[in-house]
């Protein structure tokens, strides 16, 4: 309909165009110059219609882009700059300011909006000398390079905040007027400082020798599995079991409608169920393809049967409860971006230390999926799982999406009529997704492989019932099995999550293909890991790399020994298989370099053999 219109005024200027030649003209006798006239005036109006073209041209086509290519090979590393001004000395006080500032500082205006708009004269010597402590640690230091000094402090500036608030409710503004000290509320039930000490950034400055030991406590045992019947330790929480019960019951997130894929695709994630005051959570999402039929059946948790039906998949999977934690991070594997149909975005879960996630999760939107205890999901220990092997089939792909990188949805059942029950040969019908073609996931990659639970090592609970109602699982499952695990702590009190990092990173050599794995040590500074060839993370005697003499030595790996400390170094470049990174000595300061299949250590500022000091956090 537009381009009738466009036609009309078109024929409609081009009819007015001939009557104002005619007009013009009629007084011209003379043949030729009456020719060429019409001549000289036809070309005047074909440019007048030409220029009004290649405006409508440039406007249409100034803004559009051509396709994204292929990313081009890591270019030269540039001429090193000038030397910053701002010595330690100037980031202390640009740290100190923006937390103490009379003014502008965060704690006075803390104090301020709590003590209803009236300023607090902050006389507590105990708070300055732990913002000075904190500033001027080496933790500081050695963390501000990686996100930049100012978004560090800004992070600082949001546990101070909740600091600030937790000790105004237990002290009012009087404890901020006076000297202060963490002993100044002993009296009461609850130390606010009880809850600031969960922090890693508490410690900053303090040394190690200050800081909570992480240690797991051994109880006895009759039979090996469980803790004897008359145990009974007042001074330690009950030991905590990893409890495992099937469920048929999802809630639905999201498919790919409209996407015009060649398959199709549905995730949906199982619903929490509480029993006795016990909180099972899933494990991660599963996928429906290369079909998204569902089927109307009985919902079932255990063996335990609900009194309603349900529609949903027709496969089962499982919840667990006791010895889970959620994840602290996620790291975005895929997404749509808008280009087609239903959005949805593609995370997999960053466990805490010791613990790992068994599958992959979907969200509707860009938003990340809460971590710690407000997380959709639980990690299990790692000591708890064995891997299982991708079978390599896939039941959906992003081939028909212009977006890249491709994203590859690898289960171990397509969906059909059958019904799929749960177990340790299919991952809990779990689904796991990859990166680019290829339909199997490497032995190195160990965020993102399949894993079932240890059946020695788990509570398998069905629910029995009796007269309808739930029956209790046989007691001496219920208290345990013979460790006591370290409580948990949620993501908000590490570090880790600021600084984007994993606890357990396979990094690999950019040039050679060499791999290390890493390990988080929980009782250093917060970037800080020993490093392994050895991939077997259960393996005793792993042998860690070790600065000896300003030399890499292989030795026992131990935690206490900052010999073996290595710090990740992102670079912000984001390659196919992860994150670029290099690592750093704790004990040196110098660049970890791999060369002819041998490591070594090389100056930060040296510009020699820079290819070599490149690593990818997988």
């Amino acid at each position: 309909m537009e381009n009738i219109y466009i036609l009309l005024l078109f024929g409609i200027g081009i009819i007015v165009a001939i009557g104002v030649g005619l007009e013009i003209s009629k007084n011209i006798e003379e043949n030729i110059i009456y020719v060429l006239f019409w001549f000289m005036y036809i070309i005047t109006i074909i440019t007048f219609i030409n220029i009004i073209l290649v405006s409508n041209y440039y406007l249409t086509m100034k803004n559009k882009t051509g396709p994204p290519g292929q990313q081009g090979n890591q270019g030269d590393r540039g001429d090193k700059g000038d030397a910053g001004k701002c010595d330690a000395d100037c980031r202390d006080q640009y740290c100190y300011k923006r937390l103490l500032d009379a003014d502008n500082g965060i704690i006075p205006k803390k104090l301020r909006e709590l003590n209803g708009g009236e300023s607090v004269a902050l006389n507590n010597a105990y708070i300055k000398s732990k913002v000075h402590q904190m500033c001027a640690s080496d933790e500081f230091k050695q963390l501000a390079p990686y996100n930049g000094a100012g978004n560090l402090v800004a992070y600082l500036e949001e546990i101070w905040k909740m600091w600030i608030e937790t000790i105004y409710n237990s002290g009012g503004a009087l404890y901020f007027k006076t000297i202060g000290s963490e002993e100044d509320f002993d009296w009461q039930a609850e130390n606010p400082f009880d809850e600031i000490k969960k922090y890693d950034v508490f410690y900053w400055g303090m040394g190690r020798q200050y800081r909570p030991k992480i240690i797991d406590r051994c109880i006895a045992s009759s039979d090996g599995k469980t803790p004897s019947p008359d145990y009974n330790d007042t001074k330690h929480e009950m030991p905590r079991s990893l409890i495992v019960a099937s469920t048929n019951i999802y809630d639905f997130i999201q498919d790919n409608q409209r996407t015009f894929t060649s398959q199709d695709v549905g995730f949906w994630r199982a619903k929490q169920y509480t029993y006795k005051g016990q909180v099972y959570y899933p494990v991660g999402d599963i996928a429906l393809g290369p079909s998204k039929r569902t089927v109307e059946h009985v919902a079932k948790i255990g063996n335990m049967t609900l009194p309603h039906k349900f529609n949903g998949p027709t496969r089962n999977t499982i919840l667990v409860a006791g010895d889970v934690q959620g994840p602290i991070n996620y790291e975005l594997l895929w997404n749509n971006g808008g280009l087609r149909g239903n959005n949805f975005w593609i995370w997999r879960p960053i466990a805490p230390s010791g613990y790992i996630a068994l599958g992959d999760i979907i969200t509707p939107s860009a938003q990340m999926p809460p971590t710690g205890n407000n997380a959709p999901i639980r990690c299990v220990p790692f000591t708890s799982v064995k891997r299982i092997a991708s079978t390599g089939i896939s039941i959906w792909m992003s081939n028909n999406i212009t977006q890249r990188p491709l994203a590859n949805i690898l289960v171990f059942h397509p969906n059909n009529t059958k019904w799929i029950d749960s177990s340790d040969n299919n991952a809990y019908n779990l689904f796991r997704c990859v990166i680019g073609y290829n339909s199997f996931i490497p032995e190195s990659d160990i965020n993102g492989s399949f894993y079932y639970i240890d059946p020695e090592k788990r509570l398998d609970i069905n629910y029995e019932t009796d007269s309808g109602n739930p029956d209790h699982h046989n007691s001496a499952n219920r208290v345990g099995k013979g460790i006591i695990p370290t409580p948990q702590r949620d993501s908000k009190y590490s570090v880790i999550a600021y600084l984007q990092l994993k606890n357990q990173p396979v990094l690999k050599h950019i040039k050679s293909g060499v791999q290390m794995i890493g390990q988080i040590i929980d009782n250093a500074i917060g970037n800080s890991y020993t490093l392994s060839l050895d991939m077997d993370m259960k393996k005793d005697n792993k042998k860690c790399l070790a600065v000896i003499n300003n030399t890499i030595k292989m030795e026992s790996c131990n935690n206490d020994n900052e010999s073996h400390y290595f710090s990740i170094l992102l670079t912000g470049l984001k390659l196919q298989e992860g994150k670029q990174c290099k690592i750093k000595s704790k004990k040196t300061g110098n660049l970890l370099k791999f060369k002819d299949g041998v490591f070594s250590l090389q100056k930060e500022d040296e510009l020699l053999d820079k290819e070599y000091l490149m690593f990818v956090m997988v």
